[in-house]
């Protein structure tokens, strides 16, 4: 797991070092069926959360889509993830605009004024009090193809890691014949590329510009992947008997986002204590067994 980077994958990121993950805002999160379909309502003033290391490995992977209230709860706990224009998607923007394009112009139509936004309170179609800019629409279908297409990153890059194809990950749904690994890798790139491109310097303009500039958990997921391709970052699997998980940082046992990378065995500290216990457990059992058989 932990090997070289293989030949055939050599990354280029820019800038070359690691680039500090912001925060993501959050907002509390609930479940609102209207007339116009369902959707996930934030409201309430955004706090800043930041990103456990590793995300992109783990959440979006963990996360059952076809769950709804699962997702709602990914939402309040990670924020809104994603760009509601789209503009986060790279080789098949296009195709996902069309996708989408629908609940795009929805949105905008509930809240892109006060006299829509006064229209949505009135129809009676949320159940929080509302005001312009006071609240934010998630449709649970983004969040679900966000969260998957994160954690497709994540498997990609393990697959590179250990020179294993890639191309059967980055098959289209229904089509038959896989791309080519250079496609693939092609693909990979823009994606990711495009997840973080909150990041990158430009101009926006618009009464909702500064909603889109702010990062979500997909971009600062695609942050994370990005700085540890930069920095080379070794990926472990975890040393308990009943985890196993992929992991780069240990978490759990430091503050201030200061996570243990080096001379670790476990994904987190619950894991060490745990597997600890078991080894206890058994020394003390093999301890008795060996008194019993002296004692005979």
């Amino acid at each position: 797991m932990r090997g070289t980077v293989t030949p055939r994958f050599r990354p280029t990121v820019w800038p070359g070092g690691a680039v500090p993950v912001p925060p993501v805002l959050v907002r509390d999160a609930r479940l609102e069926v209207t007339r116009d379909g369902t959707w996930i309502v934030l409201w309430g003033e955004p706090r800043p959360v930041e990103l456990p290391p590793d995300f992109y490995l783990r959440e979006p992977a963990a996360l059952d889509v076809e769950d709804i209230a699962a997702v709602t709860a990914f939402v309040g706990q990670w924020g809104r993830f994603g760009d509601h224009e789209h503009r986060d998607f790279g080789a098949n923007a296009n195709e996902v605009r069309r996708t989408f394009g629908w609940q795009a112009a929805q949105r905008r139509e509930l809240y892109g004024n006060d006299l829509a936004a006064a229209r949505f309170r009135s129809a009676g179609q949320l159940g929080v009090p509302v005001e312009r800019r006071a609240f934010d629409l998630v449709h649970p279908i983004e969040v679900r193809y966000r969260a998957a297409r994160l954690a497709q990153f994540g498997q990609t890059v393990l697959a590179l890691r250990a020179g294993e194809p890639i191309a059967p990950l980055w098959q289209q749904l229904g089509e038959r014949a896989q791309p080519s690994e250079d496609d693939a890798l092609r693909t990979f790139a823009a994606e990711v590329s495009a997840a973080a491109s909150v990041f990158h310097v430009r101009l926006d303009v618009g009464p909702t510009a500064e909603l889109w500039q702010q990062p979500t958990g997909y971009s600062a997921g695609a942050l994370q992947l990005l700085n540890d391709l930069a920095g080379d970052v070794p990926y472990r699997r975890c040393a308990s008997e009943t985890c196993g998980r992929v992991f780069t940082r240990q978490r759990g046992r430091s503050e201030y986002g200061q996570h243990r990378q080096t001379g670790v065995r476990f994904c987190s500290r619950s894991c060490a204590r745990a597997q600890g216990e078991r080894e206890r457990r058994r020394r003390a059992r093999h301890r008795d067994t060996t008194k019993g058989g002296h004692r005979g």
